[in-house]
């Protein structure tokens, strides 16, 4: 092999080398920026990315002392199969904008000279792809950006995931342990009918009554225990750890019902409006419009097709004959009108689809705090009203009971009525958990009650294509200026950000009325 051949060789390795490297360093940085999306919202960041069946604990995780909210979501971000498996997305899509960056490769034709044909070759290199190329690259950059804000949107749901199983195994350990409770309780009441039995005081049917009643509460408490067991593997599959023997035990991080009570007394427009800022999969939808547009725009430069050529004939009247030329097709049947057609069907349909995406974001936003309120309401209620009084009518049931005073019956139902309220103080609690955690979700964010007051949000006109991307009598079907101010009006007054190309002044300004802001240019 020549020198110049292997100074070739070397320089197609490195060039290999450079673009595998660039499409590497471009997926790290997006990886790194999903981490920084969900660190800044949730004080969580992802892991390393390792291979698919390696399972990593953060060292400030501890499983011997227990699991609380907080290390279950880093054991969820880091390990959680699905999510790894959506994060790989990051991958293909980084992988598709290194592919439409590529210019494609020349082609060659040669005849060989059999016969009177004399020797030809011919070489063609598409040239469109020299102002094609930069709009297929920012389509790419977008849909990048898209999956970016998707991945984040992603992980914030395994976040609400793992905080509801971290909720639920809290719950089933704490039941439990009541019901372990109540069967020690009920077999005291047990005992203490045998004693009345054997001094004459009680018959017999009242006695077994009250073994009937200790038997029960032992069952319930099996049932307690596998109830708790269930809940600890759900959450295990969640964290990542389905192939650890490791002994989970959810620990609370400590009393949550200040918090869901200031929570819930936040004003639920105020949160719609904080969401439509946070919110990634809004965000999203964002750039899906940005990258429709773009991709409309192509349609309609991809009309023709146009090659430089370059064509050599051997053994003509001069010898050699070789020269340049062009190949280009000719848009007289076929200008692309069906992909012109179908990329502004897109962007249309992406302008609706931000509609859709934003109307949920306020609809999770509203039910969920709704839930946060009604369960913060129940459990304040139940705690001040309700337990303090079975628990002294309980007590006072038993010492009767005791002194011969009163009957089983009255105990069994006071002790009932105390251990169902109890039972209901555990689910209220889990429920303000759960609905805390979705509401967090819904926003975006961990919430503050003092940031979501004094955070004063911008309006934020979401960016959209080039008017020249849709025909005259399209961009006539669009919604005019009080079109789009009846839009802006509806539902109770809330600003809603509609994805639609708006009338501009001469100095470029845009002016939008809206009940909630007044005039915003």
């Amino acid at each position: 092999m020549t020198r110049g051949k292997v100074l070739q060789v070397i320089g197609l390795i490195l060039a290999v080398a450079l673009i595998g490297g660039c499409r590497n360093a471009e997926l790290q940085q997006r990886r790194f920026a999903v981490s920084d999306g969900l660190a800044t919202r949730f004080g969580a960041a992802l892991g390393d990315s390792t291979a698919s069946d390696d399972t990593l604990i953060p060292a400030h995780v501890s499983l011997i002392d227990g699991i609380t909210e907080d290390d279950a979501v880093s054991l969820g971000l880091w390990n959680n199969a699905a999510y790894q498996e959506m994060l790989a997305e990051l991958g293909i899509s980084s992988a598709q904008l290194l592919d439409a960056g590529l210019i494609s490769d020349p082609q060659f034709t040669l005849f060989f000279p059999l016969g009177p044909k004399q020797l030809e070759f011919t070489t063609f290199q598409a040239v469109d792809a020299l102002w094609l190329q930069p709009i297929r690259v920012r389509a790419a950059e977008l849909d990048l950006d898209r999956v970016s804000e998707t991945m984040v949107q992603n992980g914030l749901d395994v976040i609400r995931n793992v905080r509801v199983a971290h909720a639920n195994l809290l719950l089933a350990q704490q039941q439990r342990e009541l019901a372990r409770e109540a069967e020690s309780l009920r077999r005291q009441i047990a005992g203490l009918a045998q004693k009345r039995l054997g001094a004459g005081d009680i018959s017999e049917l009242e006695a077994t009554t009250s073994q009937i009643d200790a038997l029960q509460a032992q069952a319930t408490a099996a049932r307690a225990e596998q109830d708790a067991d269930l809940a600890r593997e759900s959450l295990r599959t969640l964290i990542g750890l389905t192939m650890s023997d490791s002994e989970l035990r959810a620990v609370d991080r400590g009393d949550v019902t200040s918090t869901a009570s200031d929570l819930s007394t936040l004003d639920s427009k105020q949160l719609v409006n904080t969401a439509f800022a946070m919110r990634p999969d809004l965000r999203a939808a964002e750039f899906a419009i940005e990258s429709a547009g773009e991709r409309a725009g192509l349609a309609r430069t991809q009309f023709m097709n146009l090659d430089a050529a370059y064509d050599a004939n051997g053994s003509g009247r001069r010898g050699f004959e070789s020269g340049p030329g062009l190949r280009m097709s000719l848009p007289i049947f076929n200008r692309n009108q069906g992909g012109i057609a179908i990329a502004e069907a897109q962007w249309r349909r992406a302008a609706r689809q931000y509609v859709t995406v934003r109307d949920r974001v306020a609809l999770e936003v509203r039910t969920a705090h709704i839930q946060l309120e009604q369960a913060t309401r129940n459990l304040k209620f139940l705690r001040e009203k309700i337990l303090p009084v079975l628990q002294q009518a309980e007590q006072l049931a038993r010492r009767n009971y005791e002194n011969g005073g009163a009957t089983y019956f009255l105990v069994l139902q006071t002790t009932g009525q105390y251990v169902d309220s109890r039972i209901r103080e555990l689910q209220l609690l889990a429920d303000v958990r759960r609905a805390t955690a979705e509401l967090e979700r819904s926003v975006g964010m961990r919430l503050s009650t003092q940031a979501i007051r004094e955070t004063e949000l911008p309006l934020e006109v979401v960016p959209l294509p080039a008017p020249a991307v849709l025909d005259d009598h399209e961009a006539a079907d669009s919604p005019s200026h009080s079109d789009l101010n009846a839009m802006m009006q509806t539902s109770d007054g809330y600003v809603f950000l509609l994805p639609l190309r708006l009338p501009t002044a001469e100095d470029g300004s845009v002016t939008i009325h809206t009940p909630a802001n007044g005039i915003v240019d």
